[in-house]
């Protein structure tokens, strides 16, 4: 009996140890190493820089298209030179998208958007539209047999 009980205790007390360690680490996942890997620009589609506050090392993590992950040091001159190409990517598609929402906005276009769907209805309808759509696909299958 008194062999379980110390059983029983040296588990709790392993098991209180284990969560106070697994709680005391951040939820964040930090670069620990540098990779000394350098990634072609075109390949790059963002970046976080991680401070040294909550991990211990200072580093750029980049994610790349294929969605890895890979730290850098940013002292490294390839390094900065990726992170303006995605800092100006960042800025040309915001621009884009004012301009896309200021045109959609300053349109006169009074129509609703509907009226094209029933016109399209009216001059002969889907059955039509898919008939001309098969002889397209048609013509253009002969033009590749030939």
């Amino acid at each position: 009996m008194k062999m379980r009980f110390i059983l029983v205790l040296a588990t709790l007390l392993c098991f209180i140890r284990w969560m106070a360690h697994a709680s005391s680490r951040p939820a964040v996942n930090c670069c620990v190493g540098m990779s000394t890997t350098k990634v072609k620009q075109r390949l790059i589609v963002n970046y976080t820089i991680q401070s040294e506050g909550v991990c211990t090392t200072r580093a750029v993590r980049f994610l790349t298209k294929r969605g890895k992950t890979l730290c850098s040091d940013p002292a490294l001159q390839w390094v900065r030179e990726a992170m303006l190409k995605v800092d100006k990517e960042r800025d040309m598609k915001a621009s884009q998208e004012r301009v896309r929402n200021e045109e959609g906005m300053t349109s006169n276009s009074t129509t609703p958007a509907y009226t094209t769907a029933k016109k399209t209805l009216q001059r002969g309808g889907r059955k039509r539209w898919r008939q001309r759509k098969t002889l397209r696909g048609r013509k253009r299958l002969r033009g590749r047999i030939n």
